[in-house]
């Protein structure tokens, strides 16, 4: 079913889209059902075609825009809080034994496997709560690990990256509808230096903000390389402006950041197809000033609060009980990075396993940790901190590959764009949902958006490659 609504028509499947999130607002359980419906039809698809219609990476790519939305409505049995690792855990070993790819060859890729190796170790150190640990906490590294196994055997063009990008964002939009449904108004919201969460549903801001965060990086990725995914531009830069909106409304800067951050190497490398570099300018001049008119909007509305949350200021700044300085800024998040690497040089080889590290802070901050740097450390030991070589390192790789990549027409510029999302990501919202493991597995992927040159003979590229880039 997924691919009919990755291949259908964009009108229909907005409007249904649109109708899902209305339903959502009286009849929650509606959205359950609609995933089962999804989920059986793709159990179903791959016990008839073992995946050679990409129904796993559809799948998973349609449930990454929908993860956030069955926890803001709280659906909770029926589908799990950690269900994107439950289904990754599922999904990308069938992937695996499988051995379909759109490459004629599959080759396991080493450094996924790496990752999901390393990651084991610790394991042997967890005291408590075993499965909710396991869960929780180990499975986001492994299935970021099972991510890049996965994907580093499949090229991509760009017809079919655009499917993945319209099943990425139609939940979106379903979500967007739902918040403007059941969220106050903007004369009504409450603002103050905190994250918002009447603006997200009464959900998790952060998640809402990373959510929200990953679709303005694709709405404009399409805008900037003239993709159309949705075949009619004003539906992108609607989108775009839509995820903006409700995306600023939270309050919350790590997934707003984290999205901009990743369109630059997308607008500074990225290749226009049939277009001069002159509209990728210009449709970034106008994407920024959309964005900064919805900005300045809310910020009125605010009472400059938003600014103020934005440059950094909380309320004890603000009331001059505390002078800003890093800790102000990042909202604790230091503190607890240096909480963690004290934990990781007291258990610097085993580290204390997933999910323990809380036991040990001297600090009130959260129940679980933010940044995943510092948790691989604190909890994996030294395997953890080989693991964070890997991930830095994975840019570098990238990099260096770009003169080849150019040459076989592969645009290394969206794997770059990916990764650069991803680790992002794991700075300020850890592996709290799917979206770092999807896209930096997601990077290793090639992308075959560009002709490749008739005069430069082809290799096979899973051969010459140990990462796959693009």
């Amino acid at each position: 079913m997924l691919k009919k609504i990755a291949e259908g028509n964009v009108y229909f499947w907005l409007a249904v889209h649109v109708g899902l999130g209305v339903m959502a607002s009286v009849f929650a359980m509606g959205i359950t059902f609609w995933i089962y419906i999804l989920f059986l039809s793709t159990i179903a698809q791959l016990l008839t075609t073992r995946n050679f219609n990409n129904s796993i990476h559809y799948f998973l790519c349609y449930f990454l825009g929908i993860e956030v939305f069955t926890r803001m409505l709280k659906l909770t049995p029926y589908i799990p809080m950690e269900a994107g690792k439950y289904l990754a855990l599922l999904f990308l070993p069938l992937g695996l034994i499988f051995k379909v790819n759109n490459t004629g060859k599959f080759k396991p890729n080493m450094i996924g496997l790496a990752i999901v190796l390393l990651s084991l170790p610790s394991l042997i150190m967890i005291k408590r709560d075993f499965w909710q640990s396991l869960i929780f906490d180990w499975a986001g590294i492994a299935t970021l690990g099972l991510y890049v196994m996965y994907f580093s055997n499949f090229i991509f063009d760009k017809v079919e990256l655009n499917k993945m990008l319209r099943l990425i964002m139609y939940p979106l939009l379903s979500v967007s509808i739902y918040l403007f449904i059941n969220t106050p108004s903007l004369s009504e919201l409450e603002f103050t230096i905190s994250a918002n969460f009447d603006a997200s549903g009464g959900f998790g801001p952060n998640q809402v903000a990373s959510m929200f965060g990953m679709g303005i990086f694709l709405a404009t990725t399409t805008l900037l390389l003239n993709y159309k995914p949705f075949k009619e531009r004003w539906i992108e830069v609607v989108l775009l402006l839509l995820f903006v909106y409700r995306g600023v409304l939270t309050t919350t800067r790590g997934g707003i950041f984290s999205g901009i951050l990743a369109i630059v190497p997308v607008f500074l490398f990225g290749r226009v197809s049939k277009a001069s570099p002159l509209r990728k300018v210009t449709m970034l001049i106008i994407c920024g000033i959309g964005a900064f008119l919805i900005f300045r909007y809310i910020n009125v509305a605010s009472g400059d609060a938003l600014a103020e949350r934005y440059e950094g200021e909380t309320w004890e700044t603000t009331g001059g009980y505390k002078e800003k300085n890093l800790e102000s800024i990042s909202t604790g998040r230091t503190d607890l990075i240096l909480q963690e690497f004290n934990i990781f040089l007291d258990h610097p080889f085993f580290g204390v396993g997933p999910g323990q590290a809380v036991d040990l802070w001297d600090i009130d901050f959260t129940n679980a940790s933010h940044t995943e740097f510092s948790r691989l450390m604190a909890e994996h030991g030294m395997f953890g901190v080989i693991i964070c070589l890997i991930l830095i390192s994975s840019l570098y790789l990238v990099w260096a590959r770009r003169f080849k990549s150019i040459r076989y027409g592969n645009a290394y510029y969206l794997n770059l764009a990916f990764l650069i999302f991803s680790l992002s990501m794991s700075t300020h919202a850890a592996m709290r949902t799917m979206i770092t493991p999807f896209f930096f597995g997601l990077a290793y992927a090639r992308f075959k958006t560009i002709n490749v040159p008739k005069q430069v003979k082809r290799k096979d590229p899973i051969d010459e490659l140990a990462i796959a880039t693009a």
